[in-house]
């Protein structure tokens, strides 16, 4: 089953919520579910459509404040009304019954729900059917109906004033706005660009190459300012400036006489110790191949170590034994 219109589905959400009589009782998940149970189709892509109508009707339910206090100042032609509130055409049958030729529409469907309830026209054991009287029946060119397909039976039979070229809003003035006129004109003349698949491709590989060009220069940025840190406090120790003692993982350690020997320096911060045990591991290729996080010692690190295979984890772990604290001249 094709999807409905906008129109139509607002249509039923009036039309279930007329009948429901307690609002309380229906949350959005029911209307939604309901709405597709009657027009056979996932509604996921018109759930705004169903929560402007639902907002629609509960607001015309609680009675439009702008109309009771309004500003006095603005003029009627300008103030904007709701979906619920619009005006309809009524086609010559639903005309006839309701004895209107224009109405809004959520008063179309309370006078329908009115001439149903005051002649008990509900299934008393299936209250979302029909059962239609000889002058409903003559609307609705059914005996039996039930209450959802009722709206897309009624919609046909109203068409928007909007449409018509006797509406009065048209004649005042002597035809069209002209500011719609001009707009319309212009909408057009607009040509619409369509852009291709190609081109959206394009696009998105542009921004994630932008992306990857800043996050390198950030990078760089950092190497470059870290640099000049390092060589702004070589400079300072160099000409017998006091500096502040490196903390953390920068703090300079004393390495012991084996790892030394392996790394080929005596003092050094743990995180450089990490960087050169790194280098040397894959430098003479000893990760697994088939388990990345562990190391195969070979005979050099197997003196510093002393065991044959380690995960990368506990390789952080052993370093501790290997790392202290550089003696000061208080300490000697």
């Amino acid at each position: 089953m094709p999807e409905p219109t906008e129109d139509e589905l607002k249509q039923a959400v009036f039309e279930y919520l007329s009948a429901a009589g307690d609002m309380s009782e229906i949350s959005f998940s029911i209307l939604r579910k309901a709405l597709e149970a009657q027009f056979e189709c996932d509604l996921g892509g018109s759930k705004h459509i169903i929560k402007t109508a639902l907002h629609a009707f509960v607001d015309d339910l609680m009675g439009n404040k702008d109309k009771e206090g309004g500003d006095e100042n603005i003029p009627e032609k300008k103030k904007k009304l709701g979906f619920a509130a619009q005006e309809v055409q009524l086609s010559n049958e639903l005309s006839e019954f309701m004895g209107v030729e224009i109405c809004g529409r959520t008063e179309v469907t309370k006078q329908i729900w009115v001439y149903i309830k005051a002649n008990n026209l509900q299934n008393p054991s299936k209250k979302s059917e029909i059962i239609c009287d000889d002058k409903l029946e003559k609307l609705l060119k059914k005996p039996k109906v039930n209450m959802f397909k009722m709206t897309g039976i009624l919609c046909s039979m109203m068409k928007s004033t909007k449409d018509l070229t006797d509406h009065p809003e048209e004649k005042e003035g002597g035809g069209p706005p002209k500011k719609k006129v001009k707009k319309e004109v212009k909408e057009e003349s607009k040509p619409t660009k369509k852009i291709s698949i190609k081109d959206t491709v394009q696009l998105k590989a542009t921004g994630i190459k932008k992306k990857n060009n800043d996050d390198v220069k950030k990078k760089e940025d950092r190497k470059e300012a870290n640099k000049n840190k390092k060589e702004a406090r070589a400079l300072a120790i160099a000409n017998g400036e006091e500096v502040a003692p490196l903390t953390g993982l920068n703090k300079l350690m004393q390495l012991s006489p084996p790892l030394s020997a392996l790394l080929g320096v005596e003092v050094e911060s743990r995180t450089q110790v990490v960087s050169r045990l790194w280098k040397y591991i894959k430098e003479h290729n000893l990760q697994d191949p088939t388990a990345k996080t562990f190391i195969d010692l070979d005979a050099r690190m197997k003196g510093v170590f002393n065991t044959d295979r380690f995960s990368m984890f506990v390789m952080n772990k052993e370093l501790s034994s290997h790392l202290s604290n550089i003696p000061t001249s208080d300490s000697k």
